[in-house]
């Protein structure tokens, strides 16, 4: 039978329904192509800022009785180097400020779909201490992973509704790119201290939002420092239970591969012993994030786990 690519995204959502699954939809690119993920703003070609606008508030509009799906998460990954045009950049005023358009494009949700939560990412750079956005020298910004940064976001927060707004990084080890922080030694208090508490952490330690890690994970055993990074991550979310969601179930993903191995039937058990990936119960079940359905075969739904005495999960 011939299917829309609508119509299959329909019945994925049924399905996952069936499973206790819950979904969080993402506009990972303006343009339908392979390579869309690497443009760095929500517009391209002839797909413009007020298309985005639109989508959103369509698919706000088409779902928003649907309690299948928990969170829009506005772009994936905003970016840009100092050098780059487009880039996004953060309450400058400028063509690209992704704080005002994600202020908008969250107002112009929530008057459509007031109950939905809303994930925004950082950007790549933001000026150094006494610098601005007119310098075009990478020297003068701090820069991270593509929708990491946030350090602008406690003082210019993304509104447009109240309550529904939860900043979501993305953080990765030196086998998806060899940033300065893993060039020489590091640890996980080097890591908190120097990369993740400025750029994103202080927006949960200091009470200022919820926080999600949107994309975490990567391939084990392959290299120590990679290994290292995992697990201090992994750490911090125990530690300060961090809303996280990790990267990535399928094995294709090229740099990080997946928590099922290439037969897509086969957990790699070692991922799931090192991540606090899975929310289970003291027997080792899933345990659903709906309260009546339960997670797949042999899970249990949230009104089971809690009724058994459940406590909250690390992340």
């Amino acid at each position: 039978m011939d299917l829309t690519t609508l119509e299959i995204f329909d019945q994925m959502l049924v399905w996952c329904k069936e499973q206790g699954i819950k979904v969080i939809l993402d506009m990972h690119s303006a343009l339908a192509d392979n390579a869309g993920h690497n443009a760095p703003v929500w517009h391209a070609g002839n797909v413009t800022e007020e298309d985005f606008f639109v989508a959103w508030e369509w698919v706000a509009e088409r779902y928003r009785d649907d309690d299948t799906i928990v969170a829009f998460d506005l772009k994936n990954e905003p970016h840009g180097k100092p050098t780059e045009s487009p880039r996004a950049t953060w309450g400058d005023g400028g063509d690209d400020d992704w704080q005002a358009v994600a202020s908008e494009a969250a107002a112009r949700i929530h008057a459509v779909h007031p109950d939905a939560l809303l994930l925004v990412e950082g950007i790549e750079a933001t000026p150094a201490d006494g610098k601005d956005w007119s310098s075009t020298d990478p020297g003068d910004y701090e820069s991270t992973w593509w929708g990491g940064n946030l350090r602008l976001a406690g003082e210019q927060p993304v509104t447009g509704a109240d309550g529904k707004i939860m900043y979501s990084p993305h953080d990765y080890g030196p086998l998806v790119y060899e940033q300065p922080w893993f060039q020489g030694e590091f640890d996980a208090a080097s890591l908190e201290r120097d990369v993740w508490t400025p750029t994103w952490l202080y927006l949960h330690d200091e009470n200022l939002s919820p926080l999600l890690i949107g994309e975490w994970g990567g391939r084990l055993g392959q290299d120590d420092r990679q290994d290292e990074w995992l697990t201090a991550l992994r750490d911090l979310i125990a530690d300060r239970h961090l809303h996280h969601t990790f990267w990535a179930l399928n094995p294709n993903s090229s740099d990080t591969g997946g928590l099922l191995l290439d037969d897509w039937a086969s957990w790699d058990e070692d991922k799931l012993a090192i991540a606090p990936v899975l929310w289970t119960d003291d027997a080792g079940s899933g345990v659903s994030l709906d309260h009546e359905v339960p997670l797949g075969a042999g899970g249990v739904s949230l009104t089971e786990y809690y009724d058994g005495g459940g406590a909250q999960p690390a992340g």
